[in-house]
Order: C-alpha cells, then structure tokens, then sequence
C-alpha cells in the first residue's frame, strides 16, 4: 500500500484493524496471512503509506493487530537518528511483528529528512520530530480506529515522545538519551573513530557525522537536552529498558516518580545492543523480548 493522503483525506483501509493467521507470507516479512482474509470485512492488510502533509509527507509502516486476543491499544514505535536508525532498522521491523503478534496494531515510521520520509538529510529539527511524533500518533488512531496509543522511543526518539503532546497510555524508553550533550559526544567519538581508519577521511566535512549531515543548529538543540529537568510525559506510566546499568536511567525515574508518573528501570543486558557501535547492524534479541513482555 503506497499513498499520499491530502490534508483532511480519510485513511486507506477496509473497515478497521484485521487479524493474520496462517497462509502465505505477508508483505515486508510479516506474519502469513490467510488466504482470502484481506477480503474479508474488517480486515485492514499490514503495509507502508505515506502520512501528514502531501508537500511534506511522512513515511511510515503499519503491522495490524493479530493473534485471537486482539487489544483496545494501538503502539507507535519513535526510533533514533539516522546514525542509530540504519543499525536498529531489523530490530524495529522484527518489534514490531512481535508486538503485532500480542494484540497491538503497530505502527513504525520514519521522521521528517529521514529514512523514506520527504526532505532533505540533516533538514529536520527537534521540534519538527516531536511534530512528527503527533502526526503519526493521530495516524495510528485512524489506522487502528482506537483512541489509546503506547509507545515504545528508542535513543533519542524517547526524549522526543516524552516531550510531545501526546497523551500516550505507557512509554517504553529503550536506552534513553537522558542528556543530549553526552549523546552528541557519543557520535562525536565514533565519527572520530571512522576518521582514524578512512584513509579519505579528509574528505569529510565538519557538518557531517557517521555519514549524515549533522548542522551545528541540531547538535546545539541536541546538547540541550535533559530528561530530568524537562516536563514529565503525558503517560499514566513509563517503563525504562537500558542494556548496562544507567545512574542517568535511575535518576530520571526518580524524578518521574516525584512528578506523579509511575515509572521503572530494568536492566537487560545485550551484547547486541551495545551503543556507540554504529556501523554494526543490531537484533537485540533480548532486549526486544523484555520490550514484548511490557505488552504481554
């Protein structure tokens, strides 16, 4: 599925949130779908479609709800950066497939300037992704016709779901980016590390890192970043997931508890998801099973 939706055009679908079973294999790896089943009424098929504005149109990915235990919760999944997006991507498509498989119609997307999404890399801001944020949770209410929406933020996408106006029923935050100035460090190590072993490494530019341009605009709003001293979320709870013990985890939840938001931090250690590894593609099979489970 593959459309442009004009501002106010009502979503494609076919009644409202299916359910897959066994047959034929789905689309973009998915689980089979029956035979006959996407012409069933009340059937709506998993598939990409462009979002948001049709000047600006956001890319995004829809896994339906499946299983016999359908759920009155749909879960939008916030990713990263470019620099993380690209090593994650598997894991968040393989997240997605296992969340749908609860119950939970899922939808995973792409932020302005990134991924498949309209404009130019390095174009996008703080702001703009929270905006982005909006957009694709009021798409996955349309998608999945409910008005309960969770979300599962990985790296810098939880800073952006915790501060966006969404009033989301739980968030799960995967290795949060709890201050930005040391995130933006972490890449600025990495890019160093890629400038030691590339012998053209003199030919990258001082606007670009691990291969993205990156504007000093966009480090400088990064470097601003602090979980703890901004507005709690709008969530009833939030569930902190950090592969390596995190005072920064820790000391967030602490400052969300005394904020009225019910939240915890676990560890679960995953050699896969280690950060700064950039350029390795990751499956974090253990930490996307934990993910699961906060949706069990």
């Amino acid at each position: 599925i593959q459309q442009i939706r004009k501002p106010g055009q009502k979503p494609f679908r076919r009644g409202g949130v299916g359910r897959a079973g066994a047959g034929v294999q789905g689309p973009d790896g998915g689980a089979p779908v029956p035979e006959g089943a996407e012409d069933a009424p009340g059937f709506l098929t998993m598939g990409a479609l462009f979002f948001g504005s049709s000047k600006e149109p956001l890319y995004g990915f829809f896994h339906p709800a499946r299983g016999n235990r359908l759920r009155d919760t749909a879960v939008l999944l916030c990713p990263s950066l470019p620099q993380e997006y690209m090593r994650m991507h598997w894991a968040f498509r393989r997240l997605a497939d296992l969340i749908s498989r609860q119950g939970f119609p899922v939808l995973r997307f792409d932020y302005y300037g990134t991924g498949d999404s309209s404009g130019d890399t390095g174009a996008g801001s703080l702001e703009a992704w929270r905006r982005d944020i909006v957009t694709a949770a009021h798409e996955l209410k349309d998608l999945a016709t409910t008005a309960k929406i969770s979300a599962v933020a990985f790296r810098l996408g939880a800073p952006l779901a915790a501060t966006a106006p969404v009033h989301f029923s739980s968030l799960v935050l995967w290795d949060p980016v709890v201050h930005g100035g040391k995130y933006v460090a972490e890449l600025e190590a990495g890019q160093r590390r890629v400038l030691e072993q590339d012998p053209a490494s003199d030919r990258v530019t001082q606007e670009e890192l691990l291969g993205y341009p990156f504007p000093a605009a966009l480090r400088s709003d990064l470097r601003r970043i602090d979980m703890v001293a901004a507005e709690p979320p709008r969530a009833q709870r939030a569930n902190v997931l950090v592969s390596a013990p995190s005072p920064e985890a820790e000391g967030l939840a602490r400052a969300w508890r005394a904020r009225d938001v019910a939240t915890s931090v676990a560890v679960v250690p995953d050699d896969t998801a280690g950060l700064g590894q950039f350029q390795t593609a990751s499956v974090a099979n253990e930490m996307l099973q934990a993910i699961v489970s906060q949706f069990a």
